[in-house]
């Protein structure tokens, strides 16, 4: 539809903690970490607009 556009999508680590099925704490025994571990990850987040392209769908 779109050749020339690249769409880059990076949720992040803890993307996945939205879809746990149980409690938070579960997620990082499971995951061997901790909410600080993880946010110790990043020096900053970057929040791009959606294309339009994807809300006109």
């Amino acid at each position: 539809m779109h050749p020339n556009r690249i769409i880059l999508s990076d949720r992040g680590s803890l993307a996945g903690l939205a879809y746990w099925p149980g409690p938070e704490q579960d997620f990082f025994t499971t995951m061997h970490s901790s909410l600080e571990d993880e946010l110790s990850r990043y020096d900053a987040v970057i929040f791009l607009k959606l294309p339009l392209i994807l809300l006109k769908k």
